[in-house]
């Protein structure tokens, strides 16, 4: 890896956590703002149709990439129809509840491996790998616990740790899933205690004042590097910037101290402590631009003679 290289992962492991932006209206802004300094955007799934619609589309536009959270519970035998939908839906990551069993799980990732390959990131691709026809699909990331449950709450719910990072072990290694999310508490364990192999790890809680050792419920950009983590989900530091700062101010901070990071773990010489150019529009990208990976379903069209009131269309309308 070049410090080319370097650079191009310490800015695409960086992803905005934007759950607290239910609307397009609220989302959009921010994500125009901060689209050339970080990697991604991370998005639940809304309630309305029309609103994701508009974030996946407006990332399209921004050149950014969307990490979808589903957080969701559907029937078994409705599992296949979502796969099937997410796969085309733009978005190039999506998480799944292990809580909602093997069976529903394997329905999910049997869809979405139908005539796809998973995400690849620009600096994973090799050039054997840029002749081949088949799309992209999202990558699949298992979640275990809600992040924010203390091991005390959740036991009762899912089961003392280690057995329920067996169980969990069981679910990804068997359906091949490509990732896992984990809190600051629990990254350790995945390699102390828990084999996965190639499988990527997501962590959310990323915070420059946050505990260093990873037993808090906040973890700083280098020890989550250290930790062997691939994404970073971040919100706070940037979204709710301090006094006399900004977002973009907040995200070079974060940047620097990843890239200054993944340097040090990788033997990499980094050139300075400062931050690099940043790019001067958000036409340009530094990962595979989400209309290259996949194409969105045609927009639905507008009544040009009546006027529709607004309405909540369920995503899951299968």
């Amino acid at each position: 890896m070049d410090e080319a290289t370097l650079k191009l992962k310490a800015r695409g492991i960086m992803m905005v956590d934007m759950s607290d932006f239910a609307y397009f209206d609220e989302a959009h802004p921010i994500m125009r703002e901060l689209s050339p300094h970080v990697g991604g955007f991370c998005v639940n799934l809304a309630a309305s149709l029309s609103s994701y619609y508009a974030i996946l589309l407006a990332a399209k536009d921004l050149k950014t990439r969307i990490f979808l959270n589903l957080n969701i519970n559907v029937p078994d035998d409705e599992m296949g129809n979502l796969g099937k939908k997410l796969k085309d839906s733009g978005a190039a990551m999506v998480s799944i509840h292990c809580s909602a069993g093997f069976k529903a799980i394997e329905n999910f990732v049997d869809e979405m491996n139908k005539g796809t390959r998973p995400f690849r990131e620009a600096w994973e691709i090799q050039p054997e790998e840029s002749s081949s026809s088949l799309p992209f699909r999202p990558l699949i990331f298992a979640i275990t616990i809600p992040i924010n449950l203390e091991p005390c709450a959740a036991a009762p719910i899912f089961g003392e740790f280690y057995g329920r990072m067996k169980s969990f072990q069981d679910i990804v290694s068997r359906r091949e899933l490509d990732g896992v999310i984990c809190s600051p508490r629990d990254i350790k364990s995945y390699d102390d205690k828990i084999a996965f192999g190639h499988i990527k790890k997501m962590i959310y809680g990323v915070d420059p004042k946050g505990s260093s050792n990873c037993l808090g419920k906040t973890i700083t950009p280098t020890a989550a590097i250290n930790s062997n983590a691939d994404y970073l989900v971040i919100k706070d530091p940037i979204i709710n910037y301090p006094p006399g700062s900004s977002m973009i101010k907040e995200a070079e901070k974060i940047f620097m101290e990843i890239y200054l990071a993944l340097g040090k773990k990788y033997g990499i010489e980094t050139a300075s402590a400062e931050s690099p150019k940043r790019r001067k529009a958000p036409t340009e990208t530094i990962c595979h631009p989400i209309n290259d990976i996949i194409k969105l379903p045609p927009a639905p069209e507008k009544s040009k003679n009546t006027k529709q009131k607004k309405k909540k269309s369920s995503f899951f309308s299968l």
